[in-house]
């Protein structure tokens, strides 16, 4: 798996949650992650001002990356 293309695929859903896209973001989600978003989407930033991908850690054929959203009123950061 390739680092690049995985921080470019972050970025895009980052862009999405942002701009409040949740169909598209949430095409990128598995199953075990799409069971917990809505327990993340309660605490994320109301509205979203900033969105960017912090870090990437690609190992084999997994891959994490974290997100930082950042609003009026706090940050949050997204595995």
């Amino acid at each position: 798996m390739d680092e690049a293309r995985v921080r470019e695929h972050a970025e895009g859903h980052a862009r999405a949650i942002a701009d409040g896209d949740l169909r598209r973001a949430s095409s990128d989600l598995t199953e075990e992650a799409k069971k917990s978003a809505p327990a993340v989407m309660a605490e994320m930033p109301r509205p979203i001002t900033g969105a960017r991908v912090s870090d990437v850690v690609v190992s084999g054929e997994n891959a994490v990356a974290t997100i930082v959203y950042s609003g009026d009123d706090k940050v949050i950061t997204v595995e």
